[in-house]
């Protein structure tokens, strides 16, 4: 049997190792999409593609991603400080 490629419009920008990893998108330049441990790649995880949307550090002090879904969603998924850090520089730039 022979394995088979597949194709995925997502091109990885950082993986963090406990947490979720980060793409970029050619159909929406400057946007990063994100995927957590139930799929290898946005379009292919549980919930579907989210866009990261902001960072927020909650009222337990716990650090959050702030993604939107593909109809307009608002959700919030925990992270680790080091993933809020570089979402936050990334979304400053």
């Amino acid at each position: 049997m022979t394995a088979t490629a597949s194709w995925t419009r997502f091109n990885l920008v950082r993986h963090f190792r406990r947490g979720h990893k980060f793409f970029t998108d050619g159909e929406h330049r400057g946007e990063l999409a994100v995927a957590d441990q139930s799929g290898d790649y946005p379009d292919k995880t549980d919930d579907g593609v989210l866009w990261l949307s902001r960072v927020q550090v909650g009222d337990d002090g716990g650090y959050n991603l702030v993604v939107v879904d593909e109809q307009g969603l608002e959700f919030f998924s925990p992270c680790e400080k080091d993933e809020f850090m570089w979402a936050l520089n990334r979304l400053r730039a």
